[in-house]
């Protein structure tokens, strides 16, 4: 058996001596030089282990072609390592039992590392799917294996005839996992080059932000750095390597179109031998070119799945899901609020989940929604939690609960739908301490829609020491001013009470179209910046900022209380009341627009723009037509 040494450290030993010798420094100087050095190389044999592996130079050949097997030893200080034990190779035949060698050292940002690599020419024999088996090389007395290595063998006629030039050289794909998927769907949609051998990408860089209409996108963090592949196309041989990849969702059933990617690429060819001057004079000898391409339209087909047997519930969540509810108590008094919290945690279309509603207690009031999201778009999923929260308050005392609830979402991996029982959840409110029945009904009836724990105000009475003595001055004066001064305080309150909601009634109008030229300027703003596509989520939170403003409009003109208020809910107040029927179809086209672009990923600065100058004209009629209404 051949053997061979390798000492990394040894050339740079004899170099630091040549060095010394030319300055003509002491011998105890070398020396020293030679035991640091020897140290050094000490230290790093112990501190470091050799890594082996083995590689092909393609993985997709045809009879007859040579390709080559190459095992690498690096990242180790070793002493000697034995010639790769070779064997028989499926589908192959070994050209030379004794492998090439070759060696290399580096020092990059003062970290030394070393290869030994042993080459093997292979020639493929028969057409078939093979496998490189595991190899086995004993370093210093040690012995490593390499991993088993796949390859294909495919009938040289094939690859042949199919070559007709009619395929470019380089190009890129967009790829989707799934070309038929259901609505909210998580779909990995890659961006994918293709280049012929002899093409090297030294770059890449999208042009512009990618977008497509009815799809949310989310880009996945942590990318690693793309690696190529052998590819067969047609029976030609390329390289394939995935560039960038998305997670994306369809917002819509039908035909979505997906738009082409731009991309610029910086490519260098290799330089034909023949060609003496050719890397001398081709672009400073770099042979460097930026190459413009882009991906070609492509079709999603999204489907609606069918809906379920009977649940209480369809959610909108697709994909694979834990669901649970919570409530923070189960007993309070009066007057006191619970937090029913919804939990959605798994992996899927968690961007887009809409709240639950649930059904509560006729005595229990719904009060501030809120959500919250702590998600992450990696490892080719999104995956995390989505949690929604109300706040329940009794409005008297007694027993009832919150219903269990069968709710439904879809499971796109196992192609059907899953059914979450969410169990009931009881609750039990008591009397507030102190209170009685009247006070209590009194201040549910002048609060309906306050949130939170309300502090009720305590009765004071007189010590009965101060009745049995002193004058008469403090029996009757100092209790009829004290009465009379309490009476003038409440009748203020009463008349600034009345008066508020008129002054916020008439104020109401003025206020929301100074909202209006607030968004326009931002959005005006906004356009001027780096792009449309890194502003899509702004927009959504203006367009979920405008319905907010909008909805504390209606709740002020109405004489609506502070509380929840949806779109829905206006919608059907003003289909209840006696008022100007072109009014309500107006509004509810305006309703149904925001609702619609305050979750849409298509959402723009034009489009803001133009809703905008919407809710200024709808304003308009909104005030003459309540006007009529208060009138009457």
């Amino acid at each position: 058996m051949m053997m061979s040494t390798w000492n990394p450290w040894t050339h740079h030993v004899l170099q630091l001596i040549g060095v010394c010798r030319a300055l003509q420094l002491r011998r105890w100087v070398i020396a020293c030089a030679i035991v640091a050095m020897t140290m050094v190389n000490s230290t790093m044999a112990q501190g470091q282990s050799p890594e082996i592996q083995a590689t092909l130079s393609n993985t997709i050949v045809y009879t007859g072609e040579s390709f080559n097997l190459s095992i690498e030893i690096k990242n180790g200080a070793f002493s000697s390592a034995d010639y790769p034990q070779i064997g028989q190779i499926p589908g192959a035949r070994v050209l030379n039992r004794v492998p090439s060698r070759s060696s290399s050292y580096q020092i990059i940002n003062g970290n030394a590392s070393s290869s030994l690599t042993y080459t093997y020419t292979l020639m493929a024999e028969r057409e078939g799917s093979f496998e490189i088996p595991s190899l086995e090389v004993v370093i210093d007395g040690e012995t490593y294996t390499t991993e088993p290595i796949p390859f294909q063998v495919q009938s040289a006629a094939t690859g042949a005839s199919a070559d007709d030039g009619s395929i470019p050289d380089i190009f890129i794909e967009m790829e989707f996992d799934d070309q038929t998927p259901v609505l909210g769907q998580q779909l990995l949609a890659e961006v994918v080059l293709y280049f012929r051998n002899g093409l090297e990408v030294q770059s890449f860089q999208p042009l512009t932000g990618w977008s497509a209409d009815g799809l949310w996108k989310e880009e996945l963090e942590g990318q690693a750095q793309p690696r190529a592949e052998d590819a067969l196309i047609q029976g030609q041989r390329f390289r394939r390597a995935t560039l960038l990849k998305f997670m994306v969702f369809p917002t819509r059933t039908g035909t979505l179109v997906v738009d082409p990617f731009p991309m610029v690429l910086g490519v260098r060819s290799q330089v034909s031998s023949r060609d003496p001057f050719g890397s001398i004079f081709d672009s400073f000898g770099t042979n460097l070119r930026r190459v413009t391409l882009q991906t070609e339209e492509f079709e999603l087909e999204v489907r609606r799945p069918d809906n379920p047997l009977s649940v209480d519930l369809i959610l909108d969540a697709v994909g694979s899901f834990t669901i649970t509810r919570s409530a923070s108590a189960r007993e309070v008094q009066v007057g006191e609020g619970i937090e029913i919290t919804t939990t959605i945690q798994g992996t899927g279309n968690l961007p887009l989940l809409t709240r639950p509603q649930w059904e509560y207690p006729e005595d229990w009031q719904e009060y501030s929604p809120q959500e919250a999201s702590d998600f992450r778009a990696q490892n080719e999923r999104v995956q995390g939690q989505k949690a929604f929260t109300d706040l329940v308050v009794p409005s008297k005392a007694g027993r009832s609960e919150v219903p269990a609830v069968d709710v439904a979402y879809y499971n796109p991996t196992a192609a059907r739908w899953e059914v979450v029982s969410l169990p009931a959840i009881p609750l039990i409110a008591r009397e507030a301490l102190g209170q009685t029945p009247v006070q209590l009904a009194d201040a549910a009836r002048q609060f309906p829609m306050m949130g939170g724990a309300p502090t009720w105000i305590q009765t004071v009475s007189i010590p009965t020491w101060f009745w049995q003595q002193g004058t008469w001055v403090s029996r009757v004066l100092i209790p009829t001013m004290l009465g009379l001064g309490l009476w003038i305080v409440m009748i203020a309150r009463r008349i600034r009470e009345q008066q508020a909601p008129s002054r916020q009634r008439h104020t109401a109008a003025k206020t929301l179209l100074n909202q209006c030229e607030v968004h326009e300027s931002q959005t005006h703003n906004a356009g001027l910046g780096t792009g449309e596509s890194t502003s899509s989520k702004e927009i959504q939170e203006r367009y979920t900022m405008l319905v907010q403003q909008v909805l504390d409009y209606l709740r002020l003109k109405l004489q609506r209380p502070t509380g929840a208020f949806t779109l829905a809910d206006a919608e059907k107040l003003l289909d209840s009341m006696a008022i100007d029927q072109g009014f309500k179809e107006s509004s509810k086209g305006l309703f149904k627009q925001l609702s619609r672009m305050s979750y849409s990923p298509a959402a723009s600065h034009e489009q803001l723009r133009v809703d905008l100058d919407a809710v200024r004209e709808w304003v308009d009629i909104a005030e003459t037509a309540l006007k009529q209404k208060r009138n009457s």
